[in-house]
């Protein structure tokens, strides 16, 4: 236990280690003092992980993440830099929830070999101000950055073609795809071009009290706007076609919605927990069948 403690402080402190001169490596030149700071955090993190045994390795490949799925302790804190390799072996995958929780953590910095971010791998670490995808990332799992209530933006490595940042969003290459909202977001404007609203991707932005979406989007899936406690306007957009399983669970403010024409499918809990949506616009032709994803009691307003 005592060296679990020690490697655990070392990464909580690895951010604010300075001093004269620096390192030769491999014949390298002298590292600066930030080099140095980060090579320092990253051997902490490496010892961090390897000490608790959180990490799978298979096919000379590496997955942060034990078999609770962390990583590092709950308790992990400060600037936090993953390591390029575990005993020798590449970084590719962090897991789900390898870093979920980890609300001290001030900072988090990826390698380029990380090809995989996963499943809620970040959910719930409120302290950190600003992510930066890898170069090498080709998958952000659902609600990877979900419930970071102090995050304010995205960055994408100049070098990476499959996502891209825009009004403070994270978006697929192409744009089409809203992959993760910043937590402290007040006010969402989607931007033209996007056709998804991806799973959890505003899940847990407990600012967030007003949504306008484009006439193109199409779908809004599952978990999207989950517990957006302070979530009381919604613009559904003209062409949207189906709004997912608990994509507005837990919006508990939200009072009055309209629901365009085009829409067809209503997913499972979809408006649970919303008691004060008390009234919903509806088409004449909306299919009886998706009422009942409604709050019972809730009012239907019937419109051409």
């Amino acid at each position: 236990m005592k060296r679990l403690a020690d490697v655990a402080s070392a990464l909580a402190c690895a951010a604010v280690l300075s001093g004269c001169g620096g390192y030769e490596f491999e014949g390298k030149k002298a590292l600066s003092r930030e080099e140095r700071r980060r090579a320092e955090a990253a051997l902490a993190a490496e010892r961090l992980i390897v000490e608790t045994g959180n990490y799978s390795a298979e096919d000379g490949m590496v997955t942060l993440g034990g078999p609770d799925g962390r990583a590092v302790p709950e308790s992990a804190a400060g600037n936090l830099e993953i390591p390029a390799k575990v005993k020798g072996l590449p970084v590719v995958q962090i897991g789900d929830m390898a870093f979920a929780g980890c609300a001290g953590l001030e900072s988090v910095t990826m390698p380029g070999s990380v090809a995989r971010i996963g499943r809620m791998a970040f959910m719930g670490c409120a302290g950190i101000r600003s992510v930066t995808i890898p170069a090498g990332t080709r998958t952000v799992g659902p609600g990877a950055f979900a419930e970071c209530a102090g995050l304010r933006s995205f960055r994408v490595d100049p070098a990476n073609w499959n996502f891209r940042a825009e009004d403070t969003f994270l978006f697929s290459g192409d744009g089409t795809v809203l992959v993760a909202a910043p937590g402290a977001v007040k006010s969402a404007i989607i931007p033209a071009g996007t056709r998804t609203v991806g799973d959890s991707s505003f899940r847990g932005c407990r600012a967030l009290a007003r949504v306008a979406m484009p006439p193109g989007v199409e779908r809004i899936e599952g978990c999207a706007f989950m517990d957006c406690t302070a979530l009381r306007s919604v613009e559904l957009p003209r062409g949207l076609v189906e709004i997912g399983r608990s994509a507005f669970a837990g919006c508990g403010a939200l009072s009055v919605l309209t629901v365009p024409a085009g829409v067809t499918e209503i997913g499972e809990g979809a408006f649970d927990g919303c008691g004060a949506l008390a009234e919903v616009h509806v088409p004449k032709s909306f299919p009886a069948g998706l009422k009942s994803r409604f709050p019972r009691g809730c009012a239907f307003v019937e419109k051409d």
